[in-house]
């Protein structure tokens, strides 16, 4: 098992998932990449809700779903760079990018202090996933929406 892991870790070292992260970064812009992690982001809640119900619990199951949501994180967390670059000034770039990067731990924060309220004991926990894949579910649904494919360059000049 220590073997697999360390496979695991030296493929991830090498830029492995990064590389696919960049080149959609690069090749379909932000857009592109919020849409790739909103697919993975849904594909991985309803699999890890799958794992929670089935029988006993699935654990690989339900393991699957989390790893599919670990690898749409890097997809959302490159993308307020590209924005800032797009939107900001050189002098409102800096704030820009860390107010948007400070979105995702902010909300990592809040999902460690609200899952424990909603689920006390351990025969709970399936009910909690379910409400987040039902909460998360239309929110993804919008990501496309919010990102008009007419809509490059800000309104207004950023220069």
């Amino acid at each position: 098992m220590f073997s697999v892991c360390l496979a695991i870790e030296q493929c991830a070292n090498l830029g492995g998932p990064y590389r696919i992260v960049i080149w959609t970064l690069n090749r379909g812009g932000p857009r592109s990449s919020i849409i790739t992690a909103s697919a993975l982001l849904l594909a991985g809640n309803w699999i890890r809700y799958a794992g929670t119900r089935a029988g006993s619990g699935n654990f690989g199951v339900a393991m699957l779903g989390q790893i599919l949501i670990g690898f749409s994180q890097p997809f959302v967390l490159t993308a307020p760079t590209r924005y800032s670059d797009i939107w900001f000034t050189g002098q409102g770039r800096t704030s820009a990018t860390a107010v948007a990067s400070l979105a995702n731990p902010l909300g990592g924060a809040l999902g460690q202090l609200i899952g424990p309220i909603l689920a006390t004991d351990s025969a709970q926990i399936p009910n909690l996933v379910l409400y987040v894949s039902i909460i998360v579910s239309p929110l993804i649904s919008l990501s496309d929406g919010a990102h008009r494919r007419d809509v490059i360059y800000p309104p207004t000049p950023g220069l």
